[in-house]
């Protein structure tokens, strides 16, 4: 759940991006894993979902590093792009600023500190279809 003022708006790095509309300081926790506010799965009840519901968690959820969940953010924390030069570092269940994080500063996180199933950037764009046929083959 997000700890901190935000707003959303077109991002440099790719669509829509998380914009701070505070002052966040060093070391300020910007988002927390909240067990009465976002999700936390297992693979099996996601592959009970349908194939286009499967396709729309995939595109916002990560996979947990140590655990077999996955977790999808209720709240717009879901936008946080990703950038190797984040401002903020991040755990499975918690996000903080880095660095001071100015109003109107785009939030940003480094997805291979926390999703199991990050993949660097390329080029390539992937489908809804295909980021969920990659999620289910990372499947253990």
């Amino acid at each position: 759940m997000l700890l901190v003022k935000t707003t959303l708006k077109e991002s440099k790095i790719s669509g829509i991006g998380l914009y701070s509309q505070q002052l966040i300081k060093k070391d300020e926790v910007v988002w927390r894993f909240n067990p009465n506010f976002d999700l936390r799965l297992p693979i099996e009840k996601i592959l009970q979902l349908t194939e286009q519901q499967q396709c729309d968690f995939f595109r916002y959820a990560y996979k947990l590093k140590l655990y077999d969940r996955y977790i999808y953010c209720i709240d717009n924390a879901k936008f946080m792009n990703h950038s190797d030069a984040a401002n903020t570092t991040s755990t499975s269940y918690q996000c903080k600023a880095k660095r001071d994080i100015k109003p109107n500063e785009e939030i940003t996180c480094n997805y291979a500190e926390f999703d199991a199933n990050f993949i660097p950037f390329s080029n390539k764009v992937y489908s809804d279809k295909e980021w969920r046929r990659i999620q289910l083959r990372n499947l253990k």
